[in-house]
């Protein structure tokens, strides 16, 4: 049977996220760009960040030909960064037009692959806040992959009924693409619902064969098909150990009074994991669920007081019961790297990352 690592330890309430923001050539250098006279309202320049891409912030993306974006300026005072609703105008050439603007944000729409400058600039005075690269480049393939899921060659299995997932533009450089334009449908008996540009819930999945189409704003289509299963033949644990230790599926799992591990779990199908499947959880002993409202399929789990524990996952009838120790402070087994967990998965309800062990 496949393993799908995924495990972190922290210190109970320690999690903080960090936004990642694509600085301005301003924000970048100190001073002010060549030939360009600059606004003293931003003696530091500005911020800059698109979309989120499957849930994640992480500054501007490169944009697909013929799609869309919106640019959101942030300002940075004092170690605090906030909207810049400060009124502007944008400009910008070379393939990027602009489509609106309303402080802070401004949509562009790629008429051509490339890179270009997006200038914000005073709508009085024409002075520069800042202005920031932005680029586009032609899809080369787009696909459709369960929220949380990594971009394994493995095969992957929905579970019919209801399930959400990402879809993915790249560029030929297999760069991710945005395009908050694009669409997803799906052929009879499945109704499709956007949670935003690039994350839908997929419902009502028939058992077998389902077709989806991603059509850009280009015009483009592209055909996906997905398979659903409405069973499962057993359930993996999916933790990260040493690869040197013996029987690591068999061992108890470690951690210290008042600290959470995650621990997620993978429904399998011929060998091969099962997204989009409601999970219950069952503990004894001196361990609590910290995302007991919503845990999907990870839980984190939380270390009480010392002795054993267990907790026992369930989905479609099939179960797992995970032996857990919880040791005084300082005494548990320091897991492998966690090097395949993302925040997102850990904050959120939805699945955590599959990878090769």
């Amino acid at each position: 049977m496949n393993t799908f690592p995924y495990a972190l330890t922290m210190a109970a309430g320690a999690v903080a996220l960090a936004a990642c923001d694509t600085a301005g050539h301003r924000a970048q250098t100190g001073g002010c760009p060549e030939g360009e006279t600059c606004s003293d309202i931003t003696p530091h320049g500005l911020l800059f960040h698109g979309p989120p891409v499957a849930g994640i912030r992480a500054g501007l993306r490169p944009m697909a030909v013929g799609g869309t974006q919106t640019v959101t300026a942030l300002i940075d005072e004092d170690g605090e960064r906030r909207a810049f609703d400060h009124p502007f105008d944008a400009t910008a050439k070379d393939g990027v037009r602009i489509a609106s603007v309303d402080a802070p944000e401004v949509e562009i729409v790629a008429e051509a692959a490339g890179t270009t400058e997006l200038r914000l600039v005073d709508e009085d005075t024409g002075e520069l806040f800042d202005m920031v690269g932005v680029s586009a480049a032609e899809i080369d393939s787009a696909s459709v992959a369960p929220s949380g899921y990594d971009g394994s060659d493995s095969p992957v299995f929905f579970a019919s009924g209801t399930s959400q997932v990402v879809v993915s533009l790249r560029s030929e450089a297999e760069d991710a693409l945005v395009d908050e334009g694009m669409e997803l449908s799906a052929a009879a008996g499945a109704d499709v619902e956007g949670r935003a540009w690039d994350t839908f819930v997929l419902e009502n999945l028939e058992v077998g064969e389902n077709s989806l189409t991603i059509t850009t704003s280009a015009g483009d289509s592209h055909e996906e098909v997905i398979e659903a299963v409405d069973t499962i033949d057993g359930i993996d644990r999916t933790l990260l150990w040493d690869d040197d230790e013996p029987d690591s599926e068999q061992r108890a799992v470690e951690l210290d009074v008042d600290q959470i591990i995650s621990i997620c779990f993978a429904g399998v199908y011929e060998g091969d994991p099962v997204v989009g499947l409601d999970w219950s959880y069952e503990l004894e002993g001196p361990i609590a669920l910290a995302n007991q409202d919503d845990p999907g399929r990870c839980a984190h789990v939380h270390g009480e007081s010392a002795g054993e524990g267990t907790l026992t996952a369930s989905a479609e009838g099939e179960s797992l019961a995970v032996q857990i120790e919880v040791l005084e402070p300082g005494e548990a087994a320091a897991l492998a790297d966690p090097r395949s967990v993302g925040f997102a998965d850990l904050l959120g309800p939805t699945p955590g990352h599959r990878a090769a062990p």
